[in-house]
């Protein structure tokens, strides 16, 4: 069977025992080999001409409570400009944390505040999940450490210029009393 047959019965993402099921393990070869189906990650296949974000599908896959945070979750959210090199990852504290291809940074949140503006976000090739612009304001405040001060200002201006709610960004504050007045004096200046 050509390769271009073989690769139309699959569909974008694929794991290796559906692959293996579909077109057999020297089809899979065969189309890996052609450079027509890319391992993205451990037994997980991608068409070479699919637009998915190879990064994210691996991340999807791989670690079901992932969650975008910091850096990447201001960037999805379009609340910074910057384009950085590498994922920020958030999971509950003390979970296993694995070797990927993709650039990743792993971050370990307290499992009592893990869940608190977490959103699920669906993309061409999977689901992951982001921290809401209100979490990874008050994130981006209150781990300085991973997060230069003049970052989260930015992102509480951009925020603010989009009409952001003062009171979802307070609700979440609360949660994180250390930084909550850190918070109110951003924006009580900004205001």
């Amino acid at each position: 069977m050509e390769s271009t047959a073989l690769l139309e019965r699959l569909p974008n993402v694929i794991h290796y025992r559906d692959a293996i099921g579909q077109v057999g393990e020297h089809g899979l070869r065969k189309l890996v080999a052609s450079g027509e189906l890319m391992r993205i990650s451990r037994g997980v296949y991608q068409k070479a001409d699919h637009l998915g974000n190879s990064n994210y599908i691996e991340i999807a896959e791989r670690v079901p409570e992932a969650t975008l945070c910091l850096y990447s979750a201001l960037v999805h959210h379009d609340l910074i400009d910057d384009n950085p090199m590498e994922i920020d990852i958030a999971v509950p504290r003390n979970t296993w944390k694995r070797k990927f291809i993709s650039p990743v940074v792993w971050h370990s949140f307290d499992r009592e505040r893990f869940d608190i503006g977490r959103e699920p976000w669906t993309f061409e090739g999977g689901q992951l999940h982001v921290y809401s612009p209100e979490r990874a304001i008050v994130d981006a405040i209150r781990l300085n450490r991973y997060v230069p001060p003049d970052v989260g200002i930015t992102a509480i201006k951009t925020w603010l210029s989009r009409r952001g709610q003062i009171h979802k960004l307070t609700e979440i504050a609360d949660y994180f009393p250390s930084t909550k007045k850190t918070i109110q004096i951003y924006l009580e200046v900004l205001l």
